[in-house]
Parts: structure tokens; C-alpha cells; sequence
């Protein structure tokens, strides 16, 4: 999460985002190095560790987290961080992961953030009790449903980069088990994906 946090966020700048790479790549390999060490702009990212110590997962997040803020002050932009799927970070990290992204979210003056989810009870549940950390964080908004017809172009193109030919059928299939929802029409897709391996082709018959 810490690596794709701080990946996110530096994708777009220049000259720290080709300054960064070799930084990146090193991310993954983090366990068995002593530090990763990168700069941007006038701004240092650093993430260091003690001679022979292991790195320290929540370090390197508190890290990330607080990445954004930094970028938008050094460069004088607005900053936006947008997280999808976001009622899956409580199966991640649980609260603890939850309490400590607010932390940090809510003393960002130049950072707005924006969170999508297609289950719409676990979001509502998210922000709107007042046990869960994120409570009352964000202004809930319902989002219009997918036309049929941008599902349809969608889906074929996400078979058509696996090699994967999906006839018009199968696709009204799917649509027609789910509704159009989001969450249950990428579902279907992927296991449907699943059992079209070996045969590499997927049809109206799969789906029923």
C-alpha cells in the first residue's frame, strides 16, 4: 500500500518522477535494503533505517501518507487523492489501518481526498457511524449507474488485453445476472474469466 501510495503521487511530477524510479524499484526490495532514499524538487524522501534493522512497514506508511501534503506544499499545487474500492481497506489493515489513514488525512490543508466504493452499505457504514474512524470524514454522494452500453465496451476491451475473445451474448449475460452493478458485474467477470482459461473463449453458455 505504501509503495502504490507513494508511486501514485509522484507519477505525474517531473523531474522527481524519472528521479524517482530506481528509488521505486528499490521499494520492493525493501526488506533487504537499508534505506531508499530519493529527491524531488527541494523536498527529500527518505526512508531510513539503523545498521542491520528491518524496515518497518508502518514507517514506510507514515511516510506515504504523508507524501501528498509535502508535494502540494513544495510545488504549490492543489493535490487530489482518490482511493477506489476504498470499503476494502478495512479488510486490509482493520481499524487500526482505518484510524491511522485518518490521522493522517485530516491534517492535510492542501490535500483533498476522494473515496469510491461499490458496496454502498460498507461505505455508508464507514462514514456514517460514529464507532468507525472515517465518521462524518466525507460527504457521501450517489453516483449515477454504468450504461449497458459503456459496460459492453469495457468489458470487451479488458478480454480483448487477455486474448480473450468475449461474444456480445455473454456480456448481456452478465449484465442481466447483475444488474449493472458494479461490484457484482466485475465479479461475474473475473469468474467467468476464471473458468474461460483453458478454453480461452467466453460465450453466453458459460455465463448461464
Amino acid at each position: 500500500l505504501a509503495e502504490r501510495l507513494i508511486a501514485t503521487c509522484i507519477a505525474d511530477l517531473e523531474p522527481g518522477a524519472r528521479a524517482f524510479q530506481t528509488a521505486r524499484r528499490g521499494l520492493g526490495k525493501l526488506l533487504r535494503m537499508p534505506e531508499v532514499r530519493a529527491r524531488m524538487y527541494d523536498m527529500e524522501l527518505s526512508v531510513g533505517l539503523g545498521p542491520g534493522d528491518l524496515p518497518s512497514p508502518e514507517a514506510l506508511l507514515t511516510e506515504a501518507l504523508a507524501l501528498p501534503e509535502r508535494i502540494a506544499e513544495k510545488t504549490g499545487r492543489s493535490f487530489v487523492l482518490l482511493f477506489d474500492e476504498f470499503q476494502t481497506t478495512a479488510a486490509i489493515g482493520g481499524a487500526q489501518l482505518l484510524a491511522q489513514l485518518r490521522g493522517a488525512f485530516q491534517l492535510q490543508r492542501h490535500t483533498a481526498f476522494l473515496f469510491l466504493g461499490s458496496q454502498a452499505g460498507t461505505m455508508a457504514q464507514l462514514f456514517g457511524s460514529s464507532a468507525e474512524a472515517f465518521y462524518r470524514f466525507a460527504t457521501m454522494l450517489d453516483l449515477p449507474p454504468v450504461p449497458d452500453d459503456a459496460w459492453r465496451m469495457y468489458i470487451s476491451r479488458k478480454f480483448a488485453e487477455r486474448s480473450m475473445p468475449i461474444d456480445d451474448g455473454a456480456i448481456d449475460a452478465i449484465l442481466g445476472v447483475t444488474g449493472g452493478h458494479p461490484y457484482d458485474t466485475m465479479q461475474v467477470a473475473f469468474e467467468a474469466y476464471l473458468l474461460a482459461r483453458r478454453s480461452r473463449r467466453i460465450d453466453a453458455r458459460l455465463i448461464g
